[in-house]
């Protein structure tokens, strides 16, 4: 935190950047598990039924919560290549 602070970015910024990885790894972590790798789709949705991340979707709730897990993803990666890319710089 010294590092970003020293960098001139503010406490607002930081604790939004820290909320924001804090819930994409929530999201990834209620959504995913190792051990559904190689699931076929029938265990997925199983699996999602289980922890109830089907309730209250409209469609395929199998495709919904892959692509909530893709974008959770992507958020930690965009947060990572940021900070990669602002460390390169100084």
């Amino acid at each position: 935190m010294e590092v970003r602070q020293n960098r001139r970015i503010s406490e607002k910024e930081i604790e939004r950047s820290r909320r924001e990885l804090v819930a994409a790894i929530s999201s990834i972590s209620r959504i995913w598990s190792n051990d559904l790798r190689y699931a076929s789709e029938n265990r997925l949705r199983a699996d999602l039924r289980r922890k109830n991340l089907h309730r209250g979707m409209k469609g395929d709730f199998l495709k919904f919560n892959a692509q909530q897990l893709v974008e959770a993803a992507r958020r930690i990666v965009d947060a990572g290549v940021e900070r990669w890319t602002r460390s390169k710089r100084n």
